[in-house]
């Protein structure tokens, strides 16, 4: 009545060889898990991003910015003042002309020797410090001299400064940053000044030179002058002015011309260049006598509209921008770090990974056993109903809880002993998980493994199996023990057997005091109905490993020729008959038992498996003549439901309270 219920479909080693792998392209669904995956990498990288980025805003010499601003007064000829329909100003050109001035090593200098920067230790960079004073003797570094102070304090006076224009105005801005508010207003307010002074010289010194050159003028002006007059009044002297009679009138003889190649300038030329002369000369003197105004009160085109005044906060390290920019930095390499990571795993991730590569289906996905994540409202009312229904599980939990509690009591107060103790129930409770916490998400799964080695009852049938994997600690043990309680549940008669000669891991947990078992049935020195053990709390018979028979003979390996015989005596009481064989990278000794029986699953550990290993555990399996059955992908993240995997939001699934009853 069994045997069809179990029964199953195993594919043949050439069916696996022939598989062709699809191919994929990235996903939202491989991007979300690959996030998932190295979340916690991501975490620590952009965590300590932050606390870099802390780290140096606390550190950093903090700066603060003052403000102040001048206007520029475009300067217009006089005699485009009164013209309306053009305005003349000062072009972009000009304005940048007058940054640069600002930026010069001219106004440095007027604003370090007005404010004595060079004196300044903080500009200067001599420290009047104790402790620095012993590291420059022992270093043996010469004081700086004044040149060298000097151009030390320019180079950092310029460091902190900085010019702009506003817009398209004639408003120009100076920011000058310091450690100190009352210094970086003193010195941006220094460097107006020292501006407004430089025009103010300039336009004395144009003046003065302008003076000079007009005076160079008006002295020859002057003498052309009086020349073109002096020659005017000796024109007058040698000329008679009477006027004389008309040729021909009462018969006087007309008066001779003079030859055009010998005519002299008139008496009005003579007038009108003296006259000219005046004119230039009295021109010049009017603009030599607004000159020397302008070099006895010189004026500046510049004003300043807005003086610096100290700040009230420091603009530099901008704590919030270097936390965010830290984080975006460690977020970034630890993406980085985690794509190389990505590149270069080769580990088991998913269903469709195995399937491509391996060319085996993957029978079920399995979480870890803890999950953090809380039950939703429908899984604790489910679980509620149920062991109102059921007593003995109640009993049974709290049992279990009360053991729990005592076993922490005493190894509080006595010692190692009971720890080890403690350990083991935790240990046996985990090996019956799918007994004692039968809706939680590890129990679903288990159910959902033995749903598909059940459903593919088409051909052979599956009376016995091996569980295997490629390495320690993947949860081979786990996933056999649970396996086989699900059967024994299901009211199939149901065999565990402990064939892993070298942990014992079922032996030590369900039978520690055993003194026969697998190696003395196999030996003949006992019955095989007299080493069955039945586990507690379930319907399921285990045979064990006796503890002698592993310290007399720890790698004694069941042959074909023994194990045969007693794989079909077994098959005379058992339905169901499961072995756990030990990992096949540290124990080639379950070869011969999988050849044996009708199929074998090989566990793999999400995340942890190389895939190159467990490619290379399947083709030792099928080098013995092993059916695989199929991969189960153990201990994977429940956060991260979509693996490639049918399942999809499997993990996120509750059982409604009226079917319950039911799929218990």
């Amino acid at each position: 009545m069994q045997e069809q219920y179990i029964s199953a479909r195993i594919p043949t080693p050439v069916q696996a060889s022939n598989h062709q792998p699809e191919n994929f392209l990235v996903t939202h669904a491989d991007i979300k898990r690959f996030i998932k995956r190295y979340s916690s990498l991501l975490k620590w990288s952009t965590a300590i991003g932050i606390l870099l980025g802390a780290a140096y805003a606390w550190s950093a010499v903090p700066l603060y910015t003052a403000h102040a601003q001048i206007i520029i007064d475009p300067s217009l000829p006089k005699s485009l003042t009164d013209a309306r329909d053009n305005i003349f100003g000062l072009d972009n050109a000009q304005v940048e002309s007058q940054i640069q001035v600002i930026r010069s090593e001219s106004i440095a200098q007027a604003v370090v020797k007005k404010l004595k920067l060079n004196e300044d230790p903080a500009f200067s960079g001599v420290s009047s410090s104790i402790l620095t004073y012993p590291f420059r003797l022992l270093n043996g570094a010469p004081e700086p001299d004044a040149l060298a102070r000097e151009r030390l304090a320019l180079a950092r006076y310029k460091n902190g400064l900085e010019v702009r224009r506003v817009g398209l105005s004639y408003s120009i801005d100076i920011f000058y940053s310091a450690p100190h508010p009352d210094l970086a207003a003193k010195l941006a307010n220094a460097t107006a000044d020292a501006y407004i002074a430089d025009q103010i010289n300039a336009r004395g010194l144009a003046a003065r030179q302008g003076g000079l050159w007009l005076e160079e003028r008006i002295d020859h002006l002057r003498k052309e002058m009086n020349a073109a007059a002096l020659q005017a009044q000796e024109f007058r002297a040698k000329r008679d002015y009477r006027i004389s009679p008309r040729a021909g009138a009462e018969g006087l003889p007309a008066a001779p011309r003079e030859p055009v190649e010998t005519r002299q300038n008139t008496l009005e030329e003579l007038d009108s260049t003296a006259q000219t002369f005046r004119r230039i000369y009295e021109s010049y003197l009017s603009a030599y006598t607004e000159s020397v105004q302008k070099q006895s009160y010189p004026i500046s085109n510049a004003r300043v509209i807005t003086e610096a005044s100290a700040p009230t906060t420091k603009s530099y390290p901008r704590t919030k921008l270097i936390l965010l920019f830290g984080g975006l930095m460690g977020a970034l390499a630890g993406f980085g770090i985690a794509f190389c990571r990505a590149q270069l795993d080769r580990s088991v991730a998913g269903a469709r990974q195995v399937r491509d590569e391996l060319g085996l289906e993957c029978l079920a996905m399995i979480p870890s056993f803890v999950d953090l994540r809380p039950p939703s409202p429908v899984t604790r009312l489910s679980a509620g109903l149920a062991l109102a229904q059921r007593p003995s599980d109640l009993v049974r939990l709290l049992q279990r809880g009360a053991k729990s509690i005592v076993g922490r009591v005493n190894a509080w107060f006595m010692g190692s002993a009971t720890t080890e103790e403690a350990a083991q129930e935790t240990s046996r409770a985990d090996l019956l998980s799918v007994v004692t916490l039968p809706f939680s998400i590890f129990s679903h799964a288990m159910k959902r493994l033995r749903t598909a080695i059940a459903i593919a009852a088409r051909g052979r049938q599956l009376r016995s199996i091996a569980v295997t994997s490629t390495l320690p600690g993947e949860g081979k043990s786990t996933i056999a023990a649970n396996l086989a309680a699900l059967f024994a549940a299901s009211g199939v008669r149901t065999l565990l057997i402990d064939g892993d000669m070298r942990r014992a891991s079922l032996s030590r947990a369900f039978a520690p005091d055993a003194e026969q078992g697998l190696q003395e049935v196999l030996n003949g020195e006992c019955a095989l109905k007299d080493c069955i053990v039945r586990v507690d709390g379930s319907d399921l018979d285990l045979l064990p490993l006796s503890i002698a028979g592993l310290t007399n003979s720890p790698d004694a390996a069941p042959t074909v020729e023994l194990a045969e015989p007693l794989l079909a005596e077994m098959q005379k009481s058992y339905d169901f008959i499961i072995f756990e064989l030990p990992p096949l990278s540290a124990s080639l000794d379950g070869l011969a038992v999988s050849s044996l029986v009708d199929g074998t699953i090989v566990v793999a550990e999400w995340g942890r498996t190389p895939l190159p290993l467990l490619s290379e555990s399947i083709h030792l399996l099928r080098n013995a003549g092993a059916n695989i059955a199929g991969v189960v992908i153990n201990k994977i993240d429940t956060s991260t439901p979509d693996n490639g995997d049918l399942a999809g939001n499997y993990f996120s699934y509750s059982y409604a309270p009226a079917n319950v009853e039911r799929l218990r």
